[in-house]
């Protein structure tokens, strides 16, 4: 069951949450996939980066297009908000939603994503020949976000209903382990195409 694990490039978290990565990867995946570092591209109005931030397994590869396609668990551990998303790129420091959070919801309509979002969740889940279970690691990720996620990812989304702390190794490894066993733990919401 292989795992694609994205974490941002940028921020002052960066470090926490790439660690946190190599944990889960290692603890729920037996080294089974393949960590990506994400880069919101300052104005460019939603380009994301992906770079492999680990090597790939036997038989995977460093390419992120290939190894979202492959794995069966897609994983972001980010800051994130309720209804924007990963942050990607320092916070406070761009010129736009979409620099910072490339994969938010439209404003003032939380049901529905902005194009680049729709594209990334979209290809993230419908682009493949398995399913993909998407887990969103990040603060108030499973109630709005995680709702229009699952709607253009056509895939099982979970993500946290409340402050959750997604950087630290244990709290992250024990939430996928409870997934992974069908019984999510408290505070994960779940939301089924």
């Amino acid at each position: 069951m292989p795992a694609t694990l994205v974490v941002p490039a940028a921020g002052k978290d960066k470090g926490p949450f790439l660690n946190c990565a190599k944990q889960v990867l290692q603890d729920c995946y037996a080294g089974d996939g393949v960590i990506f570092t994400a880069f919101s591209q300052q104005g460019t109005n939603g380009t994301v980066k992906f770079a492999a931030a680990t090597n790939p397994p036997k038989g995977g590869s460093s390419d992120y297009v290939t190894e979202m396609r492959r794995a069966t668990d897609y994983i972001v551990l980010s800051h994130m908000g309720e209804l924007d998303g990963p942050i990607l790129y320092n916070d406070g420091h761009t010129d736009g939603l979409l620099d910072m959070q490339p994969w938010a919801c439209v404003p003032g309509d939380p049901d529905q994503l902005q194009m680049p979002g729709i594209i990334h969740w979209t290809t993230t889940g419908v682009s493949r020949t398995n399913k993909v279970r998407i887990m969103l690691f990040g603060c108030d990720s499973g109630i709005t976000y995680g709702k229009a996620v699952c709607k253009s990812s056509r895939s099982v989304t979970y993500g946290f209903k409340d402050a959750c702390p997604s950087a630290i190794p244990d709290f992250s490894v024990k939430a996928v382990k409870s997934i992974q066993a069908g019984r999510p733990q408290h505070g994960l919401g779940r939301f089924d195409p």
